[in-house]
């Protein structure tokens, strides 16, 4: 499957900006990113101050049905969190509400990869052969669908609204193309051999 991103912070987009741009990487065919990422964290972790790290640590816990959960985006401010619980059901968390776990009502495994920067969508992989989708309180679960040629998708990222969502498609053999999904526009891919990172407010 495909990596799990690490998305950068978000900011508000504001009147009069350009539209909300897809960052994407060649995605090579031997995949090393699960080898690299205790590198690149640790790299990171090294240059904050120690009094910075231990601003605050929250434990988010998990659903009775499960034994485990992962965080994987926060909102821009900070203040919600989008992940998933062992098993595959989606959640956002926040410190006021506590989770919300919208995967267990679903019915289907959702893992929560990505969120606004408003903090209301979520976005990942849903089901057995994983589909991109997008939820949020107000419309609840959308599911983002595939390009022809292409088995599975998943979303990794969303603007400051969640209007746009950035993710990548998949084939059998883990060949990936980044797309690019808009509600009056549908999925739009970016080139054969990307996948799809992160996005602009």
């Amino acid at each position: 499957m495909c990596p799990t991103p690490e998305n950068p912070a978000h900011s508000p987009n504001f009147t009069g900006q350009p539209p909300p741009i897809v960052y994407i990487a060649p995605m090579p065919r031997v995949r090393h990113a699960a080898n690299l990422a205790p590198i690149a964290i640790l790299t990171a972790l090294s240059g904050i101050a120690p009094s910075a790290l231990a601003q605050s640590f929250t434990l988010l816990g998990w659903p009775a049905t499960a034994a485990s959960s992962q965080a994987h985006d926060v909102s821009a401010d900070g203040r919600v969190v989008a992940g998933y619980s062992g098993g595959g059901r989606g959640f956002l968390w926040t410190a006021e509400t506590g989770r919300n776990d919208f995967g267990l009502s679903l019915g289907l495994p959702t893992q929560g990869f990505g969120i606004s920067g408003d903090g209301n969508t979520a976005v990942g992989a849903a089901g057995t052969t994983w589909r991109a989708y997008k939820w949020n309180a107000t419309n609840g679960y959308q599911e983002l669908g595939a390009l022809p040629g292409y088995n599975a998708s998943v979303a990794t990222d969303a603007s400051f609204d969640g209007s746009v969502i950035a993710g990548s498609v998949l084939t059998p053999n883990n060949d990936t193309q980044a797309f690019r999904w808009t509600q009056s526009g549908g999925m739009q891919g970016l080139g054969a051999g990307t996948s799809g990172i992160a996005m602009s407010s």
